[in-house]
């Protein structure tokens, strides 16, 4: 794969995904590529080459979705690029840019650090750009569904400067209103364990605030938003994260903005553009 072909500005490197059911390749292992698309045989080092990561699957209609969602919203430069896609025997490949590193690791990186969130600075460079892209999402009829760190990626470490964008479709939908249960249990809305039809553009707002405050922290609020979990029941009760958390007031109303208020995205960010402080200390 030749690399010039598609430059990637923000993100240096190409990567190549085999979509599907998740198979980790052994360290050292080699796959080949062969396609009439291009005129020579693509051959890399699984796991150990930086610029690649790779996963072994079967053909799925779903990853075929994925890949005409984050087309559809190529012109977003806050969403990851795709370039090409394969499809070889019963494989699908697709070629996308690969980022830094994504947005768990970074956190993983600050705990060890003894760090306990990030600063206000880097929380408002992050989340003004994914809400970007999640707004972009939206107002081209796509929802995301499992927003959470792993499916950020970033450019750098410097976080008050980094480009952020969002990655992985797979669970995405264009239907606005669904009966499907999907995403991962800490960042899914309280409707998300109820039965009946659900609105997925306020699913992903709820699962951003959620990460807002989980970069803010480096904590859960909760583990999963229903009466049987003791940390939401509380919150329901006492609407309230200053007591626990080194967070502000006016931090904590926005979070009641988010969680009870169910405040759409651009209410959200006008809030948070005028948090003046976002900490107690």
């Amino acid at each position: 794969f030749n690399q010039k072909k598609n430059p990637s500005r923000f993100f240096p490197y190409i990567t190549m995904i085999l979509y599907g059911k998740d198979k980790e390749w052994p360290i050292g292992d080699r796959f080949e590529i062969k396609g009439a698309i291009y005129s020579h045989t693509v051959i890399y080092n699984i796991q150990n080459d930086s610029t690649l990561l790779a996963k072994r699957a079967l053909y799925d209609k779903h990853i075929e979705r994925e890949y005409e969602f984050i087309s559809k919203l190529k012109d977003c430069s806050h969403i990851i690029n795709v370039y090409d896609k394969l499809q070889i025997g019963k494989s699908i490949w697709i070629i996308m840019e690969k980022g830094f590193t994504d947005l768990f690791d970074i956190i993983d990186q600050k705990i060890s650090g003894k760090q306990y969130g990030f600063t206000e600075t880097e929380t408002k460079n992050v989340f003004f750009q994914l809400a970007d892209a999640v707004n972009f999402c939206h107002d081209h009829g796509v929802y995301h569904r499992d927003i959470k760190p792993d499916n950020i990626i970033v450019s750098s470490n410097d976080l008050e400067t980094c480009t952020v964008k969002l990655i992985d479709f797979g669970l995405a939908t264009d239907q606005r209103f669904s009966k499907d249960t999907c995403g991962s249990l800490l960042w899914m809305p309280p409707e998300a364990f109820t039965f009946g039809t659900r609105d997925m553009k306020a699913g992903d707002i709820w699962s951003m605030g959620v990460l807002l405050f989980h970069i803010m922290t480096f904590s859960q609020p909760w583990e999963k938003a229903t009466e049987n979990d003791k940390f939401f029941k509380y919150y329901v009760a006492k609407k309230d994260f200053t007591r626990n958390y080194n967070i502000s007031i006016q931090a904590n109303e926005l979070f009641k903005c988010i969680f009870f208020d169910r405040c759409d995205l651009a209410l959200i960010l006008n809030v948070l553009k005028t948090c003046k402080k976002f900490f107690i200390h």
